[in-house]
């Protein structure tokens, strides 16, 4: 049974982590084509790096290695 709800809280981070991360695209598109504040591009795209070593982490309990493309600036 505590496995059963140990998935159920995976499914629901992972699925919390995807929103975010859609978010955090949105985001820092809008900052790649303003160029004003290089600060906070890299500050989204840090916040964006670690909602996705959560999810890495997290889909190892399911066996899946994912590598993470590192995005410029």
């Amino acid at each position: 049974m505590d496995n059963k709800i140990l998935l159920d809280k995976d499914m629901t981070r992972v699925l919390d982590i995807l929103e975010q991360v859609k978010t955090l695209n949105g985001m820092i598109s809008l900052h790649k084509t303003n160029d004003s504040n290089s600060f906070i591009l890299n500050q989204y795209l840090d916040v964006k790096n670690r909602f996705l070593e959560e999810l890495k982490v997290i889909l190892i309990n399911y066996e899946i290695d994912v590598q993470i493309k590192q995005q410029a600036a």
